[in-house]
C-alpha cells in the first residue's frame, strides 16, 4: 500500500509492506470503522508531523517514533481483539526491523 500527501508543498511518499492477508483483514477492520488504511495513516502521520519539525524540516527520527508509538497503540488494541492477526503484524514487523539491520 503506497500513499502521499502535502505538507508545505513538499510531497511525502509513504509505503507500507503488508502481506496481502494481513492487508485485507486490515481494510476490515477500517470497514468496520468506516475509515479506510491510508485515511486512517494519513490523520495520524499530518497530526503529529507539526510537533516534529526541526529548523531545516522534518526530523524523521522524531516522525518514526511517532509511528512506533502508533504501531503499538494499535497492537495493543489488536492483541485483545484479534490475536492471530496481531501476531502475523508482529511477525512481519520483526523481519522488516531484522531485514533493516542486516
Amino acid at each position: 500500500m503506497e500513499f502521499g500527501f502535502m505538507k508545505n508543498t513538499k510531497r511525502i511518499q509513504i509505503t507500507l509492506r503488508l502481506d496481502p492477508q494481513t492487508m485485507r483483514e486490515i481494510e476490515a477492520l477500517c470497514r468496520e470503522n468506516e475509515q479506510s488504511v491510508s485515511d486512517v495513516c494519513r490523520s495520524l502521520i499530518n497530526a503529529g508531523l507539526p510537533f516534529y519539525k526541526n529548523k531545516t524540516g522534518v526530523d524523521l527520527s522524531r516522525v518514526l517514533l511517532l509511528l512506533e508509538t502508533i504501531y503499538l497503540t494499535m497492537t495493543l488494541h489488536l492483541q485483545e481483539d484479534e490475536p492471530e492477526l496481531f501476531a502475523r503484524i508482529d511477525k512481519l514487523a520483526r523481519s522488516h526491523v531484522d531485514e533493516h539491520h542486516a
